[in-house]
């Protein structure tokens, strides 16, 4: 039967699959590799559907997110897509070998420059710590970013007009800490009592 596992999808999921039969019925059931899921997915080998691939594809989408899906599925068959998914787990980018012998490479981008990442070694400080965390899109990040910014500044300006009117008094405190790809930041924050409760509000992030 392996000779039909050929498809790309097959690269997000154990080489070999374990065998339970369910309600009579035999299945194959195909491991995922994400760190922290392990969920099987299921193909029961006595359906018309026993070589479908669509319930993995739906895994992988929720599981490794849909633009990496896509990205894979470039892959000429299952065992370059498994090598693949392997260098992007371990380096944030998806590398692999089409028919041509052309190397092809999509860079995960770089969430503050809305650029691709060309330098490896900054992929991994952006992920360092945390290797099972996934970067989205650069269109994603594009769009959420400016959708973010533009509440961003109506939530500054109310809050700037609350603390010119309000009449009681201001505390101001600051906070400092160490992300873990070495990175140092400052926090600014205001707390105040309104109508008999506490209010905190990030007033500034300063990278050091």
């Amino acid at each position: 039967l392996k000779k039909d596992w050929n498809s790309p999808v097959y690269g997000f999921f154990a080489p070999e699959p374990s065998i339970k039969y369910v309600g009579g019925h035999c299945s194959h059931i195909f491991q995922c590799t994400a760190k922290g899921c392990g969920k099987g997915v299921h193909q029961f080998l006595d359906k018309a559907d026993a070589h479908s691939t669509g319930n993995m594809q739906k895994h992988v989408k929720l599981c490794w997110g849909e633009d990496v899906l896509h990205e894979i599925m470039e892959a000429k068959n299952a065992h370059v897509a498994h090598e693949a998914v392997k260098h992007y787990k371990k380096n944030g980018s998806i590398s692999f070998e089409q028919k041509n012998k052309n190397i092809l490479t999509s860079s995960i981008p770089n969430c503050r420059h809305n650029t691709n990442i060309q330098n490896r070694v900054e992929i991994c400080l952006m992920k360092t710590g945390r290797p099972d965390y996934y970067i989205p899109d650069a269109t994603t990040i594009s769009w959420s970013t400016h959708s973010l910014q533009q509440v961003q500044q109506k939530l500054a300006e109310k809050l700037q007009r609350n603390l010119k009117t309000y009449e009681g008094k201001l505390n101001f405190a600051t906070d400092a800490w160490t992300s873990p790809n070495h990175r140092s930041f400052v926090v600014i924050t205001v707390h105040l009592e309104e109508n008999g409760k506490l209010q905190n509000f990030p007033l500034n992030v300063v990278k050091v």
